[in-house]
């Protein structure tokens, strides 16, 4: 029936219109076109043309042509979407929305994982890389060249930047250390490389901060001109070094020493506004006695006048004083005074210039029409010699008074006892060690006494030496 009923078919079709050809292989080649209408029929593999679409019998139903019919994706005008589960390249189970399995190349730096592409929801996106190595994303420069990216590092659990062609130049560790210059930071933050700096460009009030429990604790900043560390806590700020330590507590009172327990010193302050008496002790604790005190700085009187004492190695007994104001006088109270700097006892004069200018080493005398003046002696046996112009031959006054703007100060240093060099001659004969010595008739110089009883009042002083080439003779003073 079945054999007859195709030949039929296939007779009819070449007689009425000749349009199709069957093949050795069982083909059917349509010329002209090939007219598909609608039917009802259930039988699975039957093509219909409903009018509107192309639909095919495919396990009992009907299914667009054209459509995808029940495909997973879904139009919307030129825009193919697909909301009911997760998408997978590569793989057949995607665990996310958009799960590429990448294999080589997917992140550029030896990745043998997974990436994971664009996650997300109303409040969050990500863009996740799944590696057992590394993995990362990274910028390219020309020819190919990694020049930048981020990466993660599987093994050491850390996120390592590249810039400018070179890897790991910020590393964050899984501590949450970062590093800069390092791969290992050992702190939060570690500029491991040599010479490294930390800048800030704002020229004012820019600075590290300190904060515990929320509330700033410590900052270091800059101000205009200054440099501000500061500790706002109630605690201490401290400078360490391998040797020693400075301390400067909230009172402001600063210790020194290898100790906080047990400086080396102490500076102390104390008081505050109008009637602050502005105290500061060093304290040496190297001391033996009850008291460390080393030095006070402090102030006295009515008027806070300053004064200093430094103790003695008890550190109770004053043994030095400096006042600043005594009575409107400054004194300095003292034991011994040991002066290395000079070997006379000398007092400021004003001496007049006459013929020849006044220089160390020369006689002077009274000057009997200027009060409280000097002059160059010029006779012998001069009753009025008042004593030697300091400094000559180098040895300098030891000591010099004067009262600065009144008739007892002057230009030149006179000695008045103590040792100096003196010009001298040999008008009254030689002059040996032992020798008295008075005035001569040239102006300035010295000579032998060997008129006693005229020398009565005239005396400079005993010689010590013999003349020397410069002219000098070193003579202990003392007025007579």
């Amino acid at each position: 029936m079945k054999k007859y009923e195709m030949k039929t078919l296939i007779t009819f079709m070449f007689c009425s219109l000749s349009l199709f050809v069957i093949g050795q292989n069982g083909s059917i080649e349509v010329e002209n076109g090939l007219k598909i209408g609608n039917t009802t029929s259930t039988i699975n593999g039957t093509v219909r043309y409903t009018g509107s679409d192309f639909e095919g019998r495919v396990g009992g139903i009907w299914e667009s042509l054209t459509t995808g019919g029940s495909s997973v994706w879904s139009l919307n005008g030129s825009k193919a979407y697909y909301n009911a589960g997760n998408v997978g390249i590569g793989t057949t189970n995607p665990v996310i929305k958009f799960h590429v399995y990448g294999g080589d190349g997917a992140s550029g730096v030896n990745p043998n994982g997974f990436v994971r592409q664009l996650l997300e929801d109303d409040t969050q996106v990500f863009s996740e890389i799944d590696a057992t190595s590394w993995a990362g994303f990274t910028f390219a420069g020309s020819g190919q060249s990694l020049r930048a990216g981020m990466f993660y590092n599987y093994g050491g659990d850390d996120v390592r930047f590249r810039s400018g062609g070179v890897d790991g130049r910020l590393v964050i560790d899984p501590n949450g250390f970062i590093g800069i210059g390092t791969a290992a930071p050992a702190k939060h933050l570690d500029l491991g490389a040599s010479g490294a700096d930390i800048r800030f460009s704002d020229s004012n009030f820019s600075a590290i901060q300190w904060y515990e429990a929320g509330t700033e604790v410590a900052y270091l900043t800059h101000n205009a001109n200054d440099v501000i560390l500061q500790n706002s806590d109630t605690g201490n700020l401290n400078l360490y070094s391998e040797d020693g330590r400075v301390r400067m507590n909230a009172a402001g009172d600063i210790t020194i020493g290898t100790t906080i327990s047990s400086p080396t010193y102490e500076l102390l302050e104390s008081g505050s506004g109008a009637t602050r008496n502005a105290l500061m002790e060093l304290n040496n604790y190297n001391f033996t006695g009850a008291s460390k005190r080393a030095i006070l700085l402090d102030t006295e009187g009515s008027n806070n006048e300053p004064f200093v004492i430094l103790y003695g190695k008890d550190g109770i007994e004053e043994a030095i004083k400096l006042d600043a104001d005594v009575s409107g006088k400054s004194r300095i109270t003292v034991d011994e005074v040991l002066i290395k700097g000079g070997a006379d006892f000398a007092e400021n004069f004003d001496i007049l210039e006459e013929d020849i200018l006044p220089s160390p080493g020369m006689v002077v005398s009274i000057d009997a029409n200027s009060t409280g003046k000097l002059t160059i002696t010029s006779e012998k046996y001069d009753r009025k010699v008042a004593g030697i112009i300091s400094g000559a031959n180098g040895v300098e006054s030891g000591l010099m008074m004067g009262q600065t703007g009144s008739i007892a100060d002057g230009d030149y240093p006179v000695a008045l006892t103590g040792r100096v060099y003196v010009y001298a001659n040999s008008e009254n004969g030689k002059i040996v060690p032992g020798d008295l010595l008075t005035t001569s008739s040239q102006k300035g110089y010295a000579m032998r006494v060997s008129d006693f009883d005229n020398a009565q009042g005239a005396i400079i002083g005993k010689a010590m030496t013999e003349v020397d080439e410069k002219g000098f003779v070193l003579v202990l003073v003392n007025l007579q």
